[in-house]
């Protein structure tokens, strides 16, 4: 499963996919960037966990391959019978893994290269051909497209959840450390994870 989101928070939405694979005992591989892997371990801890410390987005945007050898070393001993995309937005990441192991069955959404790739190839690694597409669209909830490759991957249908994470006793006791610093009591405030980027992503105007 290549989940090459930088943010930790489409880690989590995608937790009914994860768990779904867990429950059915499918053995599992997960290339994350560092800041969404202590989530992805925590959201799913049978899963085999392999950091690509080289952003693929900006790979993409740069129209490079030059990802960790490691990472494909990782791969080639996990031996996967299946590449999972699990981004709309494909990134030379995945073109990559496609071009190094040719013989798995590549599945993804019809979604697309990310807009600064769609047109040039230079990376020198040809298109991205799926075996097969999971239809969605780029406006869907994450929780619903999710729900369709989890389906897609194990074949059957699946009861939608809400996406969760438990946390544990040490993380319940540094939240109320660092509420307790701001004069924040339990039940009087709202938390919102707006990004990375909050003037980008929404204008201030709008809170």
């Amino acid at each position: 499963l290549s989940l090459p989101d930088a943010l930790p928070i489409y880690a989590v939405l995608r937790e009914p996919m994860l768990s779904a694979w867990a429950d059915a005992r499918r053995r599992l591989q997960v290339i994350v960037s560092p800041p969404v892997e202590p989530v992805l371990r925590q959201l799913c801890p049978t899963a085999e966990v392999v950091v690509c410390a080289t952003n693929p987005y900006a790979e993409t945007r740069g129209h490079r391959a030059n990802f960790p050898e490691d990472v494909f070393r990782r791969v080639a001993a996990f031996e996967p019978d299946l590449l999972v995309a699990a981004a709309f937005q494909w990134t030379n990441l995945e073109r990559a893994l496609a071009r190094r192991f040719p013989g798995l069955f590549r599945i993804g959404f019809t979604g697309h290269l990310l807009e600064e790739e769609m047109h040039q190839y230079d990376a020198g690694l040809g298109p991205l051909d799926f075996n097969r597409q999971v239809v969605a669209a780029e406006n869907e909830p994450e929780i619903v497209k999710n729900q369709r490759m989890a389906e897609a991957v194990l074949g059957q249908p699946l009861e939608r959840t809400r996406p969760r994470l438990i946390a544990t006793a040490q993380q319940l006791a540094q939240g109320r450390q660092i509420c307790g610093a701001h004069g924040l009591e339990p039940g009087s405030f709202w938390l919102v994870d707006c990004g990375a980027a909050p003037v980008y992503y929404y204008q201030l105007k709008g809170w």
